[in-house]
Order: structure tokens, then C-alpha cells, then sequence
């Protein structure tokens, strides 16, 4: 069993109050809302060598998919290769393996590989899996990342248009700005109905409202 302590604490142990805005006093700082308001996740990773974090990049004209890591603990002096196995639910699709790489920070090969699912706005749901293995020169495993999702699609400008999947696409955008909102509008279920009735009337692109 593992059990982790979580302590709310303010940003400094003594700040101003302007309850009176003609004279700001000081006070004992305080946290008025405390517990943890996401999803807190546990990572384990070797000590050694590692893969950090992986990038997947997929272009439709040339019929390829790039698999980038970002790694750590790679040795200079050694050589390393990436084994990436593309999963559509479960089921392994297509095996890649690059060449012999030299050990750095970040590792990347590229692949021929075309699936005929391909992911557009109206196919969200053609995504598939990548699950990437770190492996030495001779074979042996030394890490291995949780899959990742992906849908392979691209996205260009041709002139003043954009393509997606090689077909021109027009845009029809709103601003979307439900975490401004409420912390109950930003979560998965009313952020899903939001884009759902967007959806519905023939909205295909959004705006994540911020303000710097």
C-alpha cells in the first residue's frame, strides 16, 4: 500500500489584505480551498537509459510516419535503436524498427507506413497506438514507453488554403473559453457536450480563449 501526504500551503506565510483599500494591512496567509482538483499520476522510470517523452509526426502525401524520443542517461560513445509497434486496439498493425542510432539526447527514424484509416473531423475515432522500445545496438531492451494515441492525418497550406489529408478544408471557428468559465464547465463531460452542440451546428474548429 502506498500512501502520499499532500499539504496545501499558501505562497508566502504573511500577505496583504485590501479588505480596506484605503489601507492595505498585513495578515497570516491562508489556503481557502485545499485537495488536489486533477488527476495526479505516479511515474516510474529506469535509472539508466530511458525515454523521456515521444513525438509522433505523420504526413499523408508522403506516405511516412516519424517517431521522435526525447531521452535520457544515452551514452556518446554507444549506439541505441527504436522499435515502435503501432496497435489499433490492441492488435499489433505494423512493426518499425530504425537503424543503428547514435546515443544523444533525442532519437528519431523515419518510416514508410500509409494506414487506411486515415483521421479527419468527421473520423475522430481512427486513431491508433504507439508503443516505443528503447533498445541497445544488439537488441536488448532497456526501456519501454506506455503507448501512446495518435491518428495519422496531415495538415497544409497550399496557397491561401488549407488541406487536411490532401483535400481542402474550410474553417468555421469560435472562441472557446469554458475553463474561464467554471471548473465545472472545463471538465471532460460538460467540455464534451460543449463541443458536441458546436458540432452540431456545423462549428469544426475552436479557439482556446487565454489571456497573457
Amino acid at each position: 500500500t502506498l500512501s502520499i501526504q499532500a499539504v496545501a500551503l499558501p505562497l508566502k506565510a504573511v500577505m496583504l489584505s485590501y479588505s480596506d483599500t484605503n489601507a492595505a494591512k498585513q495578515m497570516k496567509a491562508t489556503v481557502e480551498r485545499r485537495g488536489l482538483c486533477g488527476d495526479v499520476f505516479l511515474v516510474g522510470e529506469p535509472g539508466k537509459e530511458r525515454i523521456e517523452e515521444v513525438g509522433i509526426r505523420t504526413s499523408v502525401r508522403k506516405s511516412a510516419i516519424t517517431v521522435q524520443a526525447d531521452t535520457a542517461g544515452l551514452a556518446s560513445g554507444k549506439k541505441y535503436r527504436l522499435r515502435a509497434k503501432i496497435l489499433d486496439h490492441g492488435t499489433v498493425v505494423k512493426s518499425l524498427t530504425s537503424e543503428v542510432l547514435p546515443g544523444g539526447g533525442r532519437l528519431s527514424f523515419t518510416s514508410p507506413w500509409k494506414p487506411s484509416k486515415l483521421w479527419d473531423i468527421n473520423t475522430p475515432q481512427n486513431q491508433y497506438e504507439l508503443e516505443l522500445t528503447l533498445l541497445s545496438a544488439s537488441g536488448k531492451v532497456l526501456d519501454i514507453q506506455a503507448p501512446k494515441r495518435f491518428g495519422f492525418r496531415e495538415l497544409s497550406i497550399d496557397g491561401r488554403d488549407f488541406m487536411l489529408n490532401g483535400t481542402r478544408i474550410f474553417w468555421s471557428c469560435v472562441p472557446v473559453d469554458n475553463a474561464a468559465i467554471s471548473a465545472g464547465l472545463a471538465s471532460y463531460g460538460w467540455a464534451k457536450e460543449t463541443f458536441r452542440r458546436l458540432k452540431s451546428i456545423g462549428i469544426n474548429m475552436v479557439d482556446r480563449k487565454s489571456v497573457v
